[in-house]
């Protein structure tokens, strides 16, 4: 026994799309160290729906992509990353979105303007830092 096992996977774009799903808010990604791969199986759906996205970046991602523009690139045009400071604290922020390679981090990542009025108008999100997180 090598300790190995296989497991079968589905795109999340097929997957969303057998089981006629048509909206989607929020997408939640926490797949350590596969996140290039769940994005890349969900381009459709992420051009077509623009959910917000929290993703838990891993280290290895961090490394292998080493800037924020490289890291945006692997969305749709149009999504800002914003960082989550304070996680564990009543007063969240959002906050520009920075690859660090020394731990996981979270971002929020966001392509409807809505949202993101949504996010400012419930004190996330301070006027004018969106505009420094996208590319």
């Amino acid at each position: 026994h090598s300790g190995r096992q296989r497991c079968g996977g589905k795109r999340g774009d097929d997957f969303i799309r057998a089981r006629g799903v048509e909206r989607i808010d929020l997408l939640k990604i926490d797949v350590e160290g596969f996140e290039r791969e769940v994005i890349k199986g969900l381009q459709v759906t992420l051009d077509s729906m623009s959910p917000t996205i929290f993703l838990e970046v891993s280290r290895q991602l961090s490394q292998e992509i080493g800037d924020i523009d490289r890291f945006l690139s692997l969305f749709p045009a149009g999504y800002k990353a914003f960082g989550i400071s304070n996680v564990f604290d009543e007063h969240v922020r959002l906050v520009p979105f920075s690859l660090d390679t020394s731990s996981n981090k979270n971002a929020l990542l966001v392509r409807r303007p809505a949202h993101e009025t949504l996010l400012t108008a419930a004190g996330f999100l301070q006027e004018g830092v969106a505009a420094s997180c996208a590319r």
